[in-house]
């Protein structure tokens, strides 16, 4: 049975015929149903879906962290987690193999930075990240709050900085773990520092992480 409330291009629900109404957002649309539904398994859509597989599960790990303070700034009329997965569609290869190269953070327009060192601290399993100071920016870029993102494909970690330094910090220190835990040997970090502007409407562009070796030690 179908609901017409506003008239066909107006708010409804349900199917008539090969039409299905819905809203998505707040906007009504029409979508046509499916002849039939089937579960191909040809090996391209087994690859594309392990690939999005990978990167939907290190979506969920970084939605509070991370998607929904960034990502939501910048997603326009679709989700945070959406625009997340689909920037980072081709980060996971054709068997979930991480591909950093194709990992992106950020997405809006404040200038972004490059981060010069990522530096292991093995007492207190932390790593000090730095990047160089921007003397030509506007004073009040001055003030953009950074957010520090790491992860470990190796161990499947995910750690996020407190948001507390700003980009005139020149450095963010992120803890890894707590002290005494087992994380010990080489591990490769990827880091990405992405700026939010001190009222929040903005981030900074869309940028490609950094990787790191870090060493806690054996």
């Amino acid at each position: 049975m179908a609901i017409i409330k506003q008239g066909i291009l107006g708010g409804g629900s349900g199917s008539i015929a090969g039409v299905v109404m819905s809203s998505w957002k707040g906007r009504a649309i029409l979508k046509a149903k499916p002849l039939s539904v089937a579960n191909p398994k040809t090996d391209l859509q087994v690859a594309q879906r392990t690939s999005f597989k990978a990167i939907a599960q290190l979506g969920s790990l970084l939605l509070t962290g991370y998607i929904q303070k960034i990502c939501n700034v910048v997603s326009g009329n679709i989700t945070g987690f959406n625009k997340f997965c689909s920037d980072n569609a081709k980060a996971f290869s054709s068997v979930g193999v991480f591909v950093p190269s194709k990992f992106y953070v950020g997405g809006g327009i404040l200038p972004t930075v490059v981060v010069s060192a990522a530096t292991a601290d093995e007492d207190d399993h932390s790593i000090a990240i730095n990047w160089a100071a921007q003397p030509t920016l506007p004073a009040v870029r001055l003030t953009d709050k950074s957010m520090c993102m790491a992860f470990c494909p190796e161990t499947g970690d995910v750690w996020m900085s407190t948001g507390l330094n700003t980009r005139a910090d020149l450095g963010n220190n992120m803890i890894l773990a707590t002290p005494g835990s087992d994380l010990t040997g080489e591990l490769q970090i990827y880091v990405g520092p992405v700026f939010k502007s001190s009222n929040g409407f903005d981030v900074s562009l869309k940028t490609v992480t950094s990787v790191f070796t870090c060493d806690f030690g054996v």
